[in-house]
């Protein structure tokens, strides 16, 4: 037994390249029965403009979507344009059409091959962003300008696509035949609220704290316990001006070293002063030579005692034995 296919499938078939974006997958917003009625239309239009033979018109691109059709490209007159216009508004089930059309010679190999890769890459644009359902769109491109068809889910999505194909390099201009989807108001909020949660700039940085900075330091390290350290302003001076190293006096988490050492400490004595040195001489500080007046001797470093010296005759120091 033979199968019959179903007439609405043949249709689909023989429908060519107009059946490509067609709303026949499942989630897209736009109508199967629309989307036949579109195809059957733009069919008519074609067929009934190749048989205009009074008429110029092999240079008019013909698409239909949502029961609008797009006329565009040239005409070399007036005449050819209006009746492009006649032929298209014909169609059953047409609601608009967009008269792009223009007078002057068709475009030559040079613009047609510019203004297939500029549809090629607003397509492109349109289908990696995540905020446009590109299948829901047509393309066509003219002389530079991009012409947009099809349904969006939300408003903000139909000013989206307008700014991709806007954005484009190659675009000279943007005209959009986009209607928005009649979708349920819980849904349009949603879609509404994912796309401005995705374009929403992202948070700022938290700012750095008053004691830190985020400029280097060129001066030496700041006085004090460690958290004024933290808090000090640090200070600056021109490279030609050098800055003097000061080492913190204080750190935290390990001993501290004393600002002076005095090595009569370890020898169990203390050790005359600066200013107590003019008690064991004469003349005046700063002199070229002192004279000594106390009794020469040494101190023992294991013992710290002084010990009674003399010198001989050659100069040597002799130590005196005490008993």
């Amino acid at each position: 037994m033979k199968k019959l296919i179903p007439l609405l499938a043949l249709s689909v078939l023989t429908s060519g390249c107009a059946m490509t974006t067609a709303g026949i997958k499942k989630g897209d917003e736009r109508n199967f029965v629309r989307s036949m009625n579109d195809v059957s239309a733009g069919r008519a239009i074609k067929a009934r403009m190749k048989r205009a033979h009074d008429y110029d018109l092999g240079g008019i691109d013909v698409e239909v979507m949502e029961g609008v059709v797009l006329l565009s490209g040239n005409v070399p007159s007036k005449k050819d344009a209006l009746e492009a216009v006649r032929i298209a508004w014909s169609a059953q089930r047409i609601d608009q059409v967009g008269n792009e059309i223009k007078i002057k010679d068709k475009q030559g190999f040079v613009r047609n091959t510019k203004d297939g890769f500029l549809e090629k890459s607003v397509r492109t644009r349109m289908t990696a962003d995540k905020l446009v359902k590109a299948r829901n769109y047509s393309v066509e491109t003219h002389d530079g300008i991009v012409y947009l068809m099809g349904v969006a889910r939300t408003q903000l999505e139909l000013e989206r696509a307008a700014s991709i194909a806007a954005t484009t390099k190659g675009t000279k201009e943007v005209i959009s035949y986009v209607r928005v989807a009649d979708l349920p108001a819980s849904e349009r909020l949603r879609l509404t609220q994912e796309a401005e949660s995705y374009l929403a700039p992202p948070a700022p940085q938290r700012a750095v704290p008053d004691f830190l900075t985020t400029q280097p330091m060129t001066g030496g390290y700041p006085q004090g316990s460690p958290a004024e350290q933290m808090a000090a302003p640090v200070r600056t001076a021109p490279l030609s001006e050098p800055i003097p190293f000061t080492p913190p006096t204080e750190m935290a988490g390990g001993p501290t070293a004393p600002a002076q050492l005095n090595m009569g400490d370890k020898l169990g004595k203390e050790f005359p002063s600066d200013d107590e040195l003019g008690a064991y001489r004469t003349g005046q500080a700063g002199d070229a030579i002192s004279v000594i007046e106390s009794a020469p001797y040494y101190i023992d470093p294991e013992t710290g005692k002084e010990i009674p010296v003399r010198f001989d005759a050659n100069g040597n120091m002799v130590p005196l034995l005490i008993k």
